[in-house]
């Protein structure tokens, strides 16, 4: 009976009251101001409001112990990178794509609830996407490029946070098709075989300008499987695992049509290309707010 009873409560409630409650609850001497965001952003600084306690908040990526690399390891690396290369259409091949544009359905799980969406990806290498989806709250445009990014909502164009330009931006600098496509100027250890997705897997650390991740590859075919990497998930840092399946030759290259990213092993998201369209014209104004 709360609809009928809430108004008679409120009813009931007189000004002695609120002034009791007040007395017990509010105390302005304690009162503590928190606030976030860029001290260099802001008119005034904070001391002027008294005194100020700074806050860290980061939440410290768990470091990966690694076997240090040696010649061996490195030289052993580089001899089966090229390889897996090969097994996807070659370096002269995939250096070819300049960019990738993929009709796709997307899961995503949150909270132990899947929300599926569809939508286009286009990936402009190397440092440019743009995803547009269909939401259940309308269409969201996402883009990155270079070192911003934003979204755009029927409400209007608000920036991207920058926690997730730095994700999208770490996606594109591990993406296979780059990353194959100009394996020489990485370093790439050697670390044996491990169990992956239920199989053996030949586990590959790239080393690059950004952090390493893991390339598995199939020891039979060669073929990528899956990759491993750190990023920034829903609860903070954390490890991903990404499985990769469905390869499909497309024009001069083998591309995955189907990933799914783990993160402490469960799945956090499905990505499922529907087709694929490679080197296609880009309009210019996609990349512009």
């Amino acid at each position: 009976d709360y609809i009928q009873s809430i108004r008679k409560g409120v009813e009931k409630v007189t000004k002695a009251d609120i002034l009791r409650v007040a007395k017990q609850y509010l105390h302005p001497d304690k009162v503590r101001i928190l606030v976030v965001g860029k001290q260099e952003d802001f008119d005034e600084p904070l001391s002027v409001l008294g005194p100020v306690r700074t806050v860290d908040i980061t939440i410290p990526a768990p470091e990966e112990k690694l076997p240090p690399p040696t010649p061996l390891s490195l030289a052993k690396g580089r001899n089966l990178i090229e390889f897996v290369s090969e097994a996807c259409g070659s370096p002269d091949a995939l250096d070819k794509i300049a960019n990738l544009q993929a009709d796709v359905d997307l899961t995503v799980v949150t909270s132990g609830q899947e929300m599926s969406m569809s939508g286009e990806v286009l990936i402009v290498y190397p440092d440019r996407m743009r995803m547009v989806l269909a939401t259940p709250m309308g269409q969201v445009t996402m883009v990155v490029k270079g070192d911003e990014g934003w979204i755009k909502t029927a409400q209007g164009t608000f920036p991207m946070p920058q926690a997730q330009v730095e994700s999208y931006k770490a996606s594109l600098a591990r993406d296979l098709i780059w990353v194959l496509g100009h394996w020489p100027d990485y370093k790439v250890q050697y670390l044996g075989e491990r169990e992956f997705a239920g199989s053996k897997a030949i586990d590959l650390l790239v080393l690059g300008e950004r952090a390493p991740f893991h390339i598995l590859a199939d020891p039979q075919t060669l073929r990528p499987v899956g990759t491993i990497y750190r990023d920034v998930g829903q609860r903070g840092p954390a490890q991903h695992e990404e499985v990769l399946s469905d390869y499909r030759q497309l024009n001069f290259a083998g591309i995955p049509f189907r990933s799914v990213v783990s993160v402490n092993g469960k799945k956090q998201s499905e990505t499922v290309f529907k087709a694929v369209r490679l080197n296609v014209a880009v309009d210019p104004a996609w990349f512009e707010k």
